[in-house]
């Protein structure tokens, strides 16, 4: 699963780029029938609110952290999923000599694998999950 750097909307401006680049955590792409892209992201942020928000990732450990591309512990909310249309007002580098691409990294196994751990505690729980298709 790769992560990226994503300018996810604000909830009141939910089809407005968001101002500042976030790291998002990649579920899924799809072409419409339009022809177009679209990403299925997960906001990041480092805002770990570890109490209150235990069913979401956390990237805490140097080495995870080093191999997503983060440079500070991450949480990526998994209430906060989004269908985006691929394009530069979306996904872009907020320094291009140290990122050259929207793509800034990617998880390791054992971070998949607590994601996964993850999503089937929330669904056990009837919490959101991921949407399958695009919309």
């Amino acid at each position: 699963m790769d992560v990226v750097w994503c300018r996810f909307p604000y909830h009141n401006a939910p089809n407005v780029p968001g101002v500042t680049p976030h790291p998002g955590l990649v579920f899924a792409t799809a072409r419409l029938a339009d022809g177009g892209l679209v990403v299925q992201v997960a906001f990041g942020t480092s805002n770990l609110k570890s109490e209150s928000r235990p069913l979401d990732l956390r990237i805490t450990n140097f080495r995870a952290m080093q191999y997503a591309g983060l440079y500070k512990a991450t949480r990526f909310d998994l209430d906060k999923i989004k269908w985006l249309p691929w394009g530069s007002e979306w996904f872009a580098s907020p320094d291009l000599r140290q990122y050259p691409t929207p793509k800034i990294g990617f998880l390791l196994s054992d971070s998949i694998e607590v994601l996964r751990r993850k999503l089937r505690k929330r669904e056990e729980l009837g919490l959101g999950l991921p949407a399958r298709g695009p919309g």
